[in-house]
């Protein structure tokens, strides 16, 4: 199950719960994050999804192996300065810019907030965070490092 073929707007606490209940995998369209410490590694999981087939983010889940824990949330008095943040980052921070990303916070039960990020399939790419590029390849990320404009290499990550 993924949400990414879901209304965006209508994913609610209940389809989160859903996910964690029913141990849906992370995958080719589906991240986990319970924190983002690194403005970076956001960056790096979205530009993989606009280089590949698109996908959600939800930052606030706890997730161990790619499989959801928990609903933990995210403490913040005005979530809308997070999503600012985090779309800040994203387009600072992408060639060229990633710009069709939505974001959403949900509230949950508790009063906390998971911040939810969709990033449809990029016909402006391929992206790339500074200095490479990110693509979705199995669970995992392959990488490709990129200098002075040529591919020089790749190798999973």
């Amino acid at each position: 199950m993924s949400t990414f073929y879901q209304d965006f707007d209508q994913i609610d606490e209940a389809a989160l719960q859903m996910l964690v209940d029913s141990e849906t995998l992370e995958g080719y369209q589906l991240e986990y994050k319970v924190e983002i410490s690194n403005n970076i590694s956001q960056v790096e999981e979205l530009v993989a999804f606009a280089n590949s087939q698109g996908g959600d983010l939800f930052i606030g889940i706890s997730e161990e192996g790619g499989r959801p824990l928990e609903m933990v949330g995210i403490e913040s008095e005005d979530p809308d300065a997070l999503i600012l943040k985090y779309n800040n980052a994203l387009i600072g921070n992408t060639d060229p810019q990633i710009t069709a990303a939505r974001f959403r916070a949900i509230k949950l039960a508790n009063g906390r907030y998971i911040i939810a990020i969709r990033v449809p399939r990029s016909w402006n790419g391929p992206h790339r965070n500074f200095p490479s590029f990110f693509i979705v390849e199995s669970k995992n990320y392959m990488y490709i490092a990129y200098e002075r404009g040529d591919l020089i290499g790749k190798c999973k990550r």
